[in-house]
């Protein structure tokens, strides 16, 4: 069984390779939208996009949010707006994307995507993988076990070499 356990946390490590890939694109997204925030002027020219990134579990989330602002612009208040995602791709829309992204930021959410998504498909592989391994590990704790038919032979030319 700890062939089982060795193989989940050898999975649990690419796990934790492939979020730290995803903090690095998050990273350098929100390096460049602080930095191009500091260049404009009025809230209005201000990113609509929130990126986060979270571990849960072996799950990676990496979620695209929108923002949109009511009220008057002495008593604005925002709402977090949830961006769907493709079940089959793995993917944001660009269209849905695009609804959010201001135009300096447009390339830049394009190229994160384009990484998160590789690091989402990547990741349900191996989640794949770790939920198949616990299933077999499961299976063989439940299994009869089985005498090799190899070890009577061994035994029995073990005693044929050993009586002369």
């Amino acid at each position: 069984m700890e062939q089982y356990d060795k193989a989940i946390d050898g999975l649990a490590a690419c796990i934790a390779a492939l979020f730290d890939q995803a903090m690095l694109v998050a990273e350098d997204y929100w390096n460049f939208v602080n930095k191009m925030e500091g260049r404009q002027t009025g809230r209005d020219s201000k990113s609509s996009l929130q990126l986060s990134c979270q571990l849960k579990g072996n799950h990676i989330e990496a979620k695209w949010s929108g923002i949109k602002w009511y009220g008057q612009k002495a008593s604005r208040y925002s709402l977090r707006v949830p961006i769907p995602k493709s079940k089959t791709t793995s993917s944001y829309a660009k269209n849905k994307l695009k609804e959010f992204a201001k135009e300096w930021e447009w390339d830049k959410v394009c190229e994160a995507e384009e990484k998160l998504t590789a690091i989402r498909r990547q990741q349900h592989h191996v989640v794949r993988a770790i939920l198949l391994i616990k299933a077999s590990k499961k299976l063989s704790e439940s299994a009869p076990t089985i005498d090799s038919p190899d070890a009577d032979f061994h035994e029995q030319e073990a005693n044929i070499s050993g009586g002369k």
